[in-house]
């Protein structure tokens, strides 16, 4: 298996094919993340090139290699890829994989198209986003929020968030979170960096995280406003913020309102992206796009609950005792448990129950 840190290369080879004369594979140790067959060697004054898929263990008649080239970055952004090369001049291109359906609605066929820098400017098009649509959200809210945020539209439920304040939940588990706070909340954390830097390390050992300020950085400029504080203190201790927790965001959103809207936006980005077909633009997924397991929210909760039940109990005396949890997140849960042998199930229907195994005295003392 390649390493995380083990880098890629881009391999430029030639074919027999007239219409398709070069191969681009793009190639991780022994894992190849890209392959396909390319008309030129790079995009040049026509704008895009159209590619086909190819694969990488069919030649393509005798293959002299051209070039090799470090790869510095490769991200999905949607439906685009984005590559930058380790070299000063013809660096950085990007992959667009787009499904068309055919005109009699019997399926869908793939194009490919490759882009550079220079031919994205000079042919935009009319959506400048890299995710698209708007699906449903369900989003929880922590119990301690007292005036919490409105969400229309959304499924929203209240639980016992193990980190931040509001979380976009994705099949049951966390996808996003944001911690909010007001300017009188920020200026009491920052009397104590030791506790925030503590929190916000938290908050980046999750997918998706976000500071969120009810207030303008030039709040914290304003000695009327941040009193004990004073504005050379805020200002180095929210950039230290920011240069020790680089994979949390600090985003001033100005005021309550707008800090909600932003939140709001931030939630449907990302559910959105878990919408894009993964795995769609390389053979295997990179090692360093890839995201990381993501807990389960309910676990904690259901853990407690368990505690207090008998050794058999239905489900419904289990929604019960979590009334604040989703069934879908429940079940979700305890599906997990039993695949861990926790828990099991006997019966069917109304004579369901489900029943503590051996290992649970042990797994709940952990």
């Amino acid at each position: 298996m390649a390493s995380k840190t083990e880098r890629a290369y881009w391999i430029l080879e030639t074919t027999e094919s007239e219409k398709f004369p070069y191969r681009i594979t793009i190639e991780q140790g022994e894992k190849v993340l890209l392959c396909l067959l390319v008309r030129d060697r790079w995009p040049g004054a026509k704008g895009n090139i159209f590619c086909l898929r190819a694969d990488p263990l069919e030649e393509e008649g005798p293959l002299e290699e051209l070039e090799r080239v470090p790869v510095t970055n490769m991200r999905q952004y949607g439906k685009r890829l984005s590559i930058v090369l380790d070299r000063p001049r013809k660096k950085r291109c990007d992959f667009l994989f787009l499904k068309k359906t055919y005109k009699d609605g019997s399926g869908e066929y793939e194009q490919i198209f490759w882009q550079t820098q220079k031919g994205l400017h000079e042919r935009k098009s009319k959506s400048r986003f890299a995710v698209y649509g708007s699906p449903a959200m369900h989003i929880a809210i922590d119990h301690s929020e007292r005036y919490a945020w409105s969400f229309s539209d959304c499924t929203v439920e209240r639980a016992s968030l193990p980190v931040g304040d509001y979380a976009l939940l994705h099949d049951g588990r966390i996808a996003a979170v944001v911690e909010r706070k007001t300017l009188e909340n920020m200026i009491s954390s920052l009397s104590d960096l030791r506790l925030l830097n503590q929190t916000l390390g938290e908050l980046e050992t999750w997918p998706s995280p976000a500071l969120v300020v009810e207030a303008n950085f030039g709040d914290f400029l304003d000695p009327k406003k941040i009193r004990p504080l004073n504005p050379p203190y805020c200002t180095r201790a929210l950039t230290e913020m920011t240069a020790l927790h680089p994979k949390v965001p600090i985003v001033f959103a100005g005021s309550r309102k707008q800090a909600n809207l932003w939140t709001m936006a931030f939630f449907k980005t990302v559910r959105a992206m878990k919408e894009e077909p993964q795995g769609r633009l390389t053979t295997q997924k990179p090692p360093f796009v890839s995201s990381p397991d993501i807990p389960s929210l309910t676990t904690a909760q259901v853990k407690e609950a368990i505690k207090k039940m008998p050794e058999a109990f239905t489900f419904k005396e289990l929604a019960q005792a979590l009334p604040d949890v989703s069934e879908h997140a429940l079940r979700r849960s305890l599906k997990d448990l039993r695949e861990q042998g926790i828990v099991s199930c006997t019966g069917r229907g109304r004579a369901a129950r489900w029943v503590k195994s051996s290992r649970t005295s042990g797994y709940l003392e952990e």
